[in-house]
């Protein structure tokens, strides 16, 4: 692993062609992991401000021509320069992402072409392109104002808003071939799926076969955090997953490890104390971290927490434990669970 593809170890990356959903995929993820979002079309508006003719010559020449310029000039061209302005941009984007905290990073837009996150990735599963089908794209460019407000301020509005619309569907085939040709992810959009659908589409993608500790909270400054160790399992039951239900929140079964306790004794004892069962271990799912503050305790927690998979080994008893045992689905568990790393950890053993 190179240098560059080690230091972005925490980064995921979310590339793809206009109108194919991608900045509201990463508010969901983003929401539903704790990862913080660098949305790259907003960056553009402040690296545009140090465009250089020598390092960005497309670019520079993007920003001085008008909208008749731009948009009522040949297709090839059109797209050939889309191409060479995000070619020349990612180095830019590049410099900002290695000036943040190293927590989890979902880093998403168009700019993100596959040849170049291909040179900075370690692993396929930490990048997916997104496009639209022709007809998806075409349906909902037709509803953005903005676009037909553009295309109106050219000699020929309807040729403009054509040319607009046929670029991106020609870079649209353009990203497909070039992630097929380096084997890398790509999710077709056509309207069949809900954006929320695409998300965790998304996301089982990014956490599949995640096995290092994650990242999940803010670290806020000058907040002293109380570390604490701590271990949990996730138990699917016909189909359903084992939550405990405190009565203002959801966890996953499991808590906070004793002095000296391995994190096997914890869960053992926590699941006894919380429900009185009884609990086998199968395997080890993975590890997080969780920075988090506790209302009841008012104290800042960085939780060191490590995830098992198993299975109870007994039928409720007439034993009462000290929370409610609820049976949710999947995706009600992972919206019910308090810690984002317990979804995370979920979604880890679902895929």
């Amino acid at each position: 692993m190179s240098g560059s593809e080690h230091k972005l170890e925490n980064v995921f990356w979310l590339g793809g062609s206009p109108c194919a959903g991608k900045s509201s995929i990463s508010e969901i993820i983003a929401s539903r992991f704790g990862f913080d979002v660098y949305h790259v079309d907003e960056a553009f508006d402040v690296h545009a401000q140090g465009f250089d003719p020598i390092r960005h010559p497309t670019l520079t020449k993007w920003l001085a021509s008008s909208w008749n310029q731009r948009w009522m000039q040949p297709l090839d061209s059109l797209v050939g320069d889309v191409i060479a302005c995000y070619q020349e941009h990612f180095t830019m984007i590049l410099e900002d992402i290695f000036s943040l905290p190293k927590r989890p990073l979902l880093v998403e837009g168009t700019a993100l072409l596959p040849r170049e996150v291909a040179s900075v990735l370690g692993r396929r599963t930490r990048a997916i392109w997104v496009v639209p089908t022709i007809d998806f794209q075409r349906a909902h460019y037709s509803e953005r104002d903005w676009a037909r407000s553009i295309a109106a301020q050219c000699s020929n509005p309807e040729v403009a808003f054509h040319n607009w619309m046929e670029r991106d569907i020609r870079f649209a085939k353009w990203i497909e071939a070039e992630a097929s040709a380096l084997h890398l992810p790509l999710l077709k959009v056509d309207g069949d799926r809900t954006i929320k659908e695409n998300a965790e589409a998304v996301a089982t993608h990014f956490l599949s076969n995640t096995h290092e500790a994650l990242v999940f909270g803010s670290i806020k400054p000058n907040v002293q955090y109380v570390e604490r160790r701590a271990a949990y399992v996730v138990i699917i039951h016909e189909g359903r997953v084992a939550v405990v239900n405190s009565g203002q929140t959801h966890f996953l079964p499991g808590g906070g490890s004793l002095p000296g306790e391995r994190p096997e004794e914890t869960v053992v004892r926590e699941v006894h104390e919380e429900l009185g069962r009884r609990v086998r271990l199968l395997n080890a799912l993975g590890e997080a971290t969780q920075y988090f503050y506790s209302s009841t305790e008012n104290r800042h927690y960085k939780m060191l927490a490590v995830y098992f998979t198993g299975e109870f080994m007994d039928d409720p008893c007439d034993q009462i434990g000290e929370h409610e045992l609820d049976w949710l689905v999947p995706a009600e568990a992972e919206q019910a669970c308090f810690h984002p790393c317990h979804a995370w950890a979920i979604l880890n053993l679902l895929v």
